[in-house]
């Protein structure tokens, strides 16, 4: 019995990042879709959503991809650095509204105001 994989593909899309939500079924011989833009795909099906560990998991993945499709946060080009970071922090949200778990958002809102503060 195949279950459907979650997935969540990070791509930037004009100096921010668009993130779809995409759940891979039986049909194994379908094309992957057609994207210029650098992408990630940030699996979580083998993560409990239901728990603490397994929603902090899946933010670090997706934190992860967003500093891959959007790098530079640590440039010392002050302007390429706020690019980055801003690109990156709209991946995030964006992700974290396609998989739509309040655990997770709660996630997201704690680090985003921590990193408002900071």
């Amino acid at each position: 019995m195949n279950r459907p994989q979650p997935n969540l593909f990070v791509k930037p899309l004009i100096g921010l990042v668009a993130l779809t939500l995409t759940s891979i079924t039986v049909a194994a011989h379908a094309a992957p879709p057609a994207h210029t833009e650098p992408q990630a795909l940030v699996r979580y099906a083998d993560l409990d959503l239901g728990t603490e560990g397994g929603v902090a998991k899946l933010y670090q993945r997706i934190a992860r991809a967003a500093s891959r499709v959007c790098p530079g946060s640590e440039s010392r080009e002050l302007q390429r650095a706020k690019l980055a970071r801003a690109c990156q922090t709209e991946a995030i949200e964006r992700a974290v509204a396609a998989v739509g778990n309040t655990r997770l958002a709660a996630v997201q809102a704690s680090r985003s105001r921590r990193n408002r503060v900071g």
